[in-house]
């Protein structure tokens, strides 16, 4: 391996994104192989020498990303091209910035904060490009830009999430799907959109019953809004889950508390306006047996809450995305 090889790996571990789907000694074993002609099936478990030669080949490029990023002043740093620059290396030089913002907040707040709505426009940038990387968690990257305050504010952070959903249920596990629609929801919730959050975890829990994040996340997002009275039922159906099948989950103290503190709290004013056409299926859920979940194809039940999900873009992939 070069010297400059070297260089670009030693500045990719200090820029490796927080999104990124392998581990860096497993990014430099795959340019530590390419580069010795060493048999490629070997270097990681399960995956192809396509997949580590294109390990390989983006690790460089976004390590010598990292490297003209991390010697560069703020200046030339906030305006560096994004253009032909892949995922993996735009999602590199986003953290560069977003590490060289935290070290300057209490030096220079101007420069943390441009530095922040740099960092922000490179993610938003990753998210919506039309050739993807499987290096990258995309998912991660629309959670953590649905809750930034620096993306841009015409920006909606709904369709920010139905993207990485629309990703997800293409390239992801169930798991992650079920995730970002719990997302979808709370942040309807938490923009006070409380028919449209309970309509969706309606589904969720309609489909499920026995997973306890949704009556957790549903919960703690109407607790924070003051609906008491349905706040204090969602986490009493939680516990009697839990109760039920005789198991425990961390956050159900969250929902004790929720059911113990309701009669004690202030009902929102306005709360009976719920539409009750939004409430009746939520209630009717809430009443279903543990057993008696629809469980309908996790495609399905992404496409039954966000109807027009397949009418928004996808990545093009050119491998799988298997974590390493």
């Amino acid at each position: 391996m070069s010297e400059k090889t070297e260089v670009w790996l030693d500045a990719l571990e200090i820029g490796l994104p927080l999104f990124t789907r392998a581990t860096f000694p497993t990014l430099k074993a795959c340019c530590d192989d390419v580069a010795s002609g060493r048999d490629l099936s070997k270097t990681v478990g399960g995956k192809s020498a396509e997949w580590v030669r294109f390990a390989a080949a983006a690790a460089l490029r976004a390590g010598k990303v990292a490297d003209d990023a991390l010697m560069s002043d703020v200046a030339d740093l906030l305006s560096y091209p994004f253009d032909g620059l892949d995922d993996f290396s735009l999602a590199t030089l986003a953290q560069v910035m977003f590490e060289r913002a935290m070290n300057s907040d209490g030096d220079d707040p101007t420069c943390h904060k441009e530095l922040m709505k740099r960092n922000a426009q490179a993610l938003h940038q990753v998210l919506v490009s039309k050739v993807g990387s499987p290096l990258i968690y995309y998912e991660w990257v629309a959670e953590d830009m649905a809750d930034n305050p620096n993306v841009n504010e015409e920006i909606d952070e709904i369709e920010i999430l139905k993207l990485g959903l629309a990703h997800t249920v293409r390239y992801g596990s169930a798991k992650e799907i079920m995730r970002m629609l719990r997302q979808i929801g709370a942040i309807h919730l938490e923009c006070d959109e409380v028919d449209e959050g309970c309509r969706i975890f309606a589904e969720l829990i309609a489909s499920d019953p026995l997973d306890f994040e949704n009556y957790h996340t549903l919960a703690v997002n109407l607790g924070n809004l003051r609906r008491n009275t349905l706040s204090k039922a969602v986490a009493g159906r939680g516990l009697d889950m839990l109760s039920a099948t005789g198991t425990q989950y961390p956050g159900q103290d969250d929902l004790a508390f929720l059911v113990s503190s309701a009669r004690r709290q202030t009902e929102r004013p306005m709360q009976s306006k719920i539409d009750s056409a939004a409430e009746a299926p939520l209630r009717s859920a809430l009443k279903q047996g543990f057993m008696s979940g629809t469980y309908l194809p996790i495609a399905d039940l992404a496409r039954r809450i966000v109807p027009d999900l397949d009418s928004i873009p996808v990545k093009q992939m050119p491998l799988a995305c298997d974590a390493a």
